[in-house]
C-alpha cells in the first residue's frame, strides 16, 4: 500500500500498463492506493502531461455557472 498525506499535491497512481487514477490532494488529506506506482506533483501542467504520457484521461474542467 502506498500513501501520500498532509500535503497539497496532484497525484497519479498507476501500474505501468492499463490503470491510471489521479486527483488533487488537499492539505491535511490522505490518498492510499494498491497500485505499484504513486507519483506526486507540485505543478499542475507537469501532472497533466504525465497523465497523457501514461495513457490516462485528463480531468474535465468544471464550467462556472453564471
Amino acid at each position: 500500500m502506498k500513501e501520500i498525506k498532509n500535503k497539497e499535491v496532484w497525484w497519479i497512481a498507476h501500474n505501468d500498463n492499463d490503470v491510471v487514477h489521479h486527483g488533487k490532494l488537499e492539505l491535511g488529506s490522505t490518498v492510499q492506493t494498491g497500485q505499484p506506482n504513486l507519483e506526486e506533483f507540485t505543478n499542475e501542467e507537469v501532472w497533466k502531461a504525465r497523465i497523457v504520457e501514461l495513457g490516462g484521461e485528463l480531468p474535465v474542467e468544471e464550467e462556472e455557472e453564471e
